[in-house]
């Protein structure tokens, strides 16, 4: 064995490590999140860190993206470097670090109506003429004769009906008593919002509807990749996969718990729902379902339907608490979009909205009250740093929006920190600026000898094909290289593309559509006029455009706090007509002449 000391920030952790372990899952096993869009497959490039310390031999790939000086001083990239001594880490936990949107939705919801309800209860006393089991006067003074008492709760149940205190039955869909408690005590809930990049916790008093706190967190499922088909394959590859990565997310949501309990001062056994959304395959990670079926053609999820079960059962110590995973439309329409949806009431509207989620996938609806279209465009992780040759997430020091006028470059970073990378909103005002600036053609092509003469300077080559830079000098700075035009490239001709199927589905036009929903962190940073520029948002809608922030969270909110809510998301699922663009003949042309930066 041997000792591992992690450096991030101002903390230092020591783990012991086995002889030829794999750097990663040490840093990891440290609690520090590393940036591995990849899943530690050696071909992205982000995993860099500096090392003292043998760490065996320089892989093929730290050679692409790691100069000879880099290498020389220490630097390897943690997914291809193993334990060979003692160690001496220093990494950047990217989860210390990112900007995590958690605001959303429109409107205030008209009453609170949970799931959950505490009602006061007079057991009748036991008598020598009565001798009814506690359980069956508690359920007959409750009115809910078929309701169900665990084990835990009829272990309590004698010592509190005879006690002084004025009680409440804690009663989950009048289906289940969760506890009898104080008539004093909170009742609380939470909504969580498991994305593929960023998680989002909120915790909500289920009697008065209030928000108290929120909590974010980077999806500690990361290191195993930054899409789900690569996080779909881990729990493929190996035989406790699946519980891991249950584990993971479980765990997260746990500990936003606690924390936003701590801050409050309440107690963990106050709360008594869970209400979860996420894209198709993050709901079944959460759950421990396979989801390797949704990831292969014909892209069936084991599950659509919202259930609930008891969060103990997923391993949580949340001991009263009901897990509910909300309903999912498709394999890759998931909870999210219906919580969406709800956040802007899209569902009631006379007329026609369109509202899309550009994160990992890019999930496009269409319609309202009388109908409503859907689909997926892969859209590739690009616009969240994934793939993108300086890409990195919303953390301090990101490129976040690009001017590029008279010759000069101008660029904001978050937190006006040094440039470090470049995040979503600033690569697609970069491409925008390229695009009307000349540096490249409609094409998405950079070309030295047909840019206007005062950018052509920025201009270098890199593995052959032509980079143009945005600060510093070349590789040492941050820049576009044309392969992360071709990115864009892909990502919003899937998008557009898919926009324009879902319309002639439904047979309207851009000037039926009322609104432009943008719906994610990602909508929400992004300049709309840049946006539209590239072709990533139609640009006859850029007046129309509206967004929503995490909708997503602002809808399971809603979920949480109003059972109705949970009955229109599944009354959307069931009526939603979910387009599968792959079927669609029409679709690659579609893609193909979207493709240019016109």
């Amino acid at each position: 064995m041997f000792q591992v000391t992690v450096n991030s920030g101002n903390k230092s952790v020591c783990v012991q490590a086995q002889a030829g372990e794999r750097l990663m899952e040490v840093i990891e096993r440290a609690g520090v999140t590393l940036s591995a869009p990849c899943g530690g497959r050696c071909f992205c490039g982000k995993c860099g860190v500096r090392v003292q310390g043998e760490t065996g031999e320089i892989h093929s790939a730290e050679r692409k993206f790691l100069s000879e000086e880099q290498i020389a001083s220490g630097h390897r990239l943690a997914c291809a470097a193993h334990v060979m001594s003692d160690l001496t880490v220093w990494a950047q936990d990217v989860g210390d670090q990112a900007e995590i949107l958690s605001a959303g939705g429109q409107g205030e919801l008209k009453r609170i109506h949970p799931s959950v309800r505490l009602i006061p209860v007079q057991v009748e006393a036991a008598t020598l003429q009565n001798q009814q089991s506690d359980a069956e006067r508690l359920l007959k003074a409750l009115n809910l004769p078929e309701a169900h008492l665990s084990r835990r709760v009829l272990a309590s149940l004698p010592d509190k009906l005879r006690g002084e205190e004025a009680l409440g039955a804690v009663v989950f869909q009048d289906r289940e008593v969760l506890d009898l408690c104080s008539l004093k005590r909170g009742v609380f809930g939470v909504a969580v919002d498991i994305g593929t990049t960023t998680m989002v916790a909120y915790l909500m008093d289920l009697l008065t509807g209030e928000q108290l706190e929120v909590e974010s967190m980077l999806n500690p499922q990361r290191p195993h990749g930054a899409d789900v088909i690569s996080r779909t394959d881990y729990t493929i590859d190996r035989p406790e996969g699946l519980k891991q990565m249950s584990e993971l997310v479980c765990s997260a949501i746990e500990s936003m718990t606690r924390t936003m309990l701590k801050r409050r001062g309440l107690d963990e056994n106050s709360v008594y729902h869970i209400l979860c959304v996420g894209n198709t395959i993050m709901m079944h990670l959460l759950c421990a379902l396979p989801a390797r079926y949704i990831a292969m053609t014909p892209f069936v999820p084991a599950y659509a339907r919202s259930f609930s079960l008891p969060a103990a059962e997923l391993g949580m110590k949340l001991k009263n608490a009901m897990l509910t995973a909300a309903p999912c439309v498709a394999g890759y329409i998931g909870a999210d979009t219906l919580g969406a949806v709800l956040s802007c009431d899209m569902d009631q509207k006379d007329g026609v909205a369109l509202m899309i989620d550009i994160g990992t996938n890019g999930e496009i609806v269409l319609g309202g009250k009388n109908r409503m279209v859907c689909c997926s465009a892969a859209a590739g992780p690009a616009f969240e740093g994934a793939h993108i040759q300086c890409g990195t997430g919303g953390v301090p020091g990101a490129v976040d929006s690009v001017k590029i006028e008279d010759g000069t470059v101008r660029v904001t970073t978050i937190g006006g920190q040094a440039a470090q990378g470049i995040c979503g909103s600033g690569l697609v005002d970069a491409v925008s600026e390229m695009k009307d600036q000349e540096i490249m053609d409609m094409t998405g092509r950079i070309d030295e000898d047909e840019m206007p003469e005062e950018y052509e300077s920025r201009c270098f080559d890199l593995d052959g094909k032509p980079a143009f830079s945005l600060t510093g000098q070349g590789e040492d700075g941050v820049f576009i290289a044309q392969k992360d035009l071709r990115e864009v490239q892909l990502a919003k001709g899937a998008i557009a593309a898919g926009i324009e199927v879902l319309m002639n589905q439904l047979g309207v036009e851009f000037k039926d559509i009322e609104a432009l929903y943008l719906a994610g962190g990602f909508g929400n940073y992004i300049d709309k006029h840049s946006a539209c520029n590239i072709g990533l948002l139609p640009p006859e809608l850029e007046e129309r455009i509206v967004p929503i922030g995490n909708g997503a969270g602002a809808g399971a909110q809603r979920m949480l706090l109003d059972e109705d809510y949970l009955k229109r998301a599944e009354e959307i699922r069931r009526r939603m007509e979910y387009i599968e663009l792959s079927a669609r003949p029409d679709f690659q042309d579609l893609f193909v002449d979207h493709m240019l930066f016109e």
